[in-house]
């Protein structure tokens, strides 16, 4: 059984003689990528400026979210982003794709109109 036991209609529980804050108790949401993994993930520590911390802590705030929860989603939210910003350059770099000219593209579609 792990810190928290799902009971009384989805809520978490802490188990008895485990330090856990209302802070903990509260975050919500999942990750679509992460959510069937939940129990395979590593712990990761990385130093961020004071600003940035502080950032965060208003925006856990406002969204009722821990400061993990947050920082998983942006995470996520980069890797697809890179993920289509890899592909997008792989396809420019890709010598086979054909290059169109604006402005001949431009004229047909508006010629078919």
């Amino acid at each position: 059984m792990g810190l928290f036991n799902r009971e009384n209609g989805g809520r978490f529980q802490a188990r008895p003689g485990h330090g856990v804050t209302a802070r903990t108790l509260c975050s919500r949401g999942k990750s679509h990528l992460l959510g069937a993994m939940r129990r395979n993930m590593s712990q990761v520590i990385a130093r961020l400026p004071d600003p940035l911390v502080s950032a965060l802590d208003v925006a856990a705030t406002q969204l009722k979210r821990s400061r993990a929860e947050i920082i998983r989603q942006a995470i996520e939210h980069y890797l697809q982003d890179f993920e289509d910003i890899s592909i997008s350059i792989e396809r420019l770099r890709d010598p086979t794709d054909p290059v169109l000219d604006w402005d001949k593209v431009k004229n047909e579609l508006l010629d078919k109109n």
